[in-house]
Formats: C-alpha cells, sequence, structure tokens
C-alpha cells in the first residue's frame, strides 16, 4: 500500500483561505469610518454634504479637524492591518498587493452605501508604510513638496500616489508587481477624478 500526497488538494485549500483574506480586505475597506463617524456624532449622511466624500477631507468639512484626524488614523490603521497580516501570513508581493488593491476597493465602492465611499489615499497610505517604508518615504516627500507649493492636500496626496508605480518600475523588475501598483495608482486617481477636474478647471464649479 502506498501513500501519495495531493499537492493540488493543498493548493486549493490555499487559494481557498487567500481569497478569504482578499474579501475580508474588501469589507474591512467597507467599514466606512468616516460615514458612520458622521452619522453617529450629528446624525447627517456625509455622503450628502461636501465632496459627498466619506473620507477625512470631508469629515473635517463637517465636524471639524478632531473628525478630520480621528477618520484619517483609523483609515490608516486599516491599511496598517492589512500589511501586518500579510507579513504574518508570509504573503509575496503579489498576494500583498492584491490584498491592499481590495481593501481600496472597499473603501472607496462599499457594497452596503451604494458604492459610495471615500477615495483610498490613508488606508494605502497605511498600508504601503508597512509593506514598503521606503516607498512609503517616497511618496510622503513629493507629497510634502508639491503641499507647500498649492497648499492643497488631496493634490498633493495624488502627487505623491503618482509616484507608487515609478518606484516600482525602478526596484522591481516583476512585471506582476509593476503591473498591480499601476492598477493600485489607476484605482486611487479614478476616485478623485472629481477632484482633478475641479483642480484643472476651478470654473466648472
Amino acid at each position: 500500500m502506498t501513500f501519495t500526497l495531493d499537492l493540488s488538494y493543498f493548493r486549493m485549500v490555499t487559494l481557498f483561505y487567500f481569497l478569504l483574506f482578499v474579501l475580508f480586505c474588501y469589507v474591512l475597506g467597507c467599514v466606512s469610518t468616516g460615514y458612520y463617524y458622521v452619522l453617529f456624532f450629528s446624525k447627517a449622511d456625509i455622503r450628502k454634504s461636501g465632496s459627498k466624500s466619506t473620507g477625512a477631507t470631508n469629515v473635517g468639512r463637517i465636524l471639524g479637524k478632531k473628525g478630520f484626524i480621528i477618520t484619517l488614523i483609523i483609515d490608516i490603521l486599516k491599511g496598517f492591518l492589512i500589511a501586518f497580516l500579510c507579513r504574518y501570513f508570509e504573503f509575496d508581493g503579489v498576494q500583498s498587493l492584491l490584498g491592499v488593491i481590495a481593501l481600496a476597493c472597499g473603501h472607496i465602492w462599499p457594497v452596503q452605501l451604494k458604492f459610495r465611499g471615500g477615495k483610498g489615499i490613508a488606508v494605502v497610505l497605511g498600508f504601503i508604510g508597512i509593506w514598503n517604508f521606503y516607498m512609503f518615504l517616497v511618496v510622503a516627500i513629493v507629497g510634502l513638496i508639491v503641499f507647500l507649493f498649492i497648499r492643497k492636500f488631496t493634490i498633493s496626496g495624488l502627487a505623491g500616489i503618482l509616484t507608487i508605480p515609478f518606484y516600482g518600475l525602478i526596484i522591481h523588475s516583476e512585471f506582476e508587481i509593476i503591473l498591480l501598483l499601476l492598477l493600485l495608482t489607476g484605482i486611487i486617481f479614478i476616485a478623485h477624478l472629481e477632484n482633478l477636474k475641479l483642480f484643472f478647471n476651478p470654473e466648472i464649479n
């Protein structure tokens, strides 16, 4: 009697658990800090005010600096958590990036809020701050430099985010990593299309 190890079974189990992790990332992103924070303290739907985003900047317009800071910190911590879990489970670069992409998609398009959420910058910054600290430094430095010139928080953040695929192109040789970094950056920019339109065409506001 011989014993044969069925490796395909273990691969299927591993894939199943990874897909559960990706689903968890999306669901975590769907827990919209700004929406529930404003709803709890002012009984208002933040999606009907200001930029209609559930992100920290719009929360700040309604609940002031304290609301902005609390929302920003919690959203950043979401990214931290996913990065820590990726390290704990020893996920590779592709798996880790799929996780943060799912997190960002949940944050931007939360299913329970009819796909109207935040813009994703905070959760992505939280993730890369743990996943690749040098990438985070590049993003932060570029964003800060741009902010010193234009004094616009959102556009400065986008300028920093734009460096992510270029950093990946320089540091990583894997095509899959570069492609996923481009996808992540593209998702963030898609979420900010209205901000970009207003920045480059202020007269339409």
